[in-house]
């Protein structure tokens, strides 16, 4: 968990650099992994901004309610805490625009001794 609110960091006027919470997910085992997400104490939700087991590369808004967060096996994600008035505008938007296909990431040995094809 890397807290934004959290740094050492002054800008040129002396006053504090804030950025945002980012949660850094990994699972190096061979089966899925459950992970318990963290209470921020603010209002909000997780926003996940990366899940390497998905094909599109686009940000989810994570149900307030939802308490954990199961990765594949061998696969990272990326979340990011976001308000909660800021949750509801992007739920609206829906973040519709920019979806991109994620490049290939090999899973296993095998894979990554393979060049891929051009």
């Amino acid at each position: 968990l890397l807290n934004g609110e959290m740094t050492d960091e002054i800008d040129e006027q002396g006053r504090q650099i804030n950025g945002r919470t980012m949660l850094l997910l990994l699972n190096s085992c061979n089966r899925e992994f459950e992970f318990t997400l963290p209470t921020m104490g603010l209002p909000g939700c997780w926003v996940l901004e990366l899940d390497s087991a998905d094909e599109v590369v686009s940000p989810k808004l994570l149900d307030r309610r939802q308490k954990s967060y199961t990765l594949p096996p061998r696969s990272m994600s990326v979340l990011r805490h976001t308000s909660k008035k800021w949750a509801n505008v992007k739920k609206i938007l829906h973040w519709a625009s920019g979806t991109v296909k994620k490049p290939h990431l090999p899973r296993t040995r095998e894979e990554s001794s393979n060049p891929v094809d051009a």
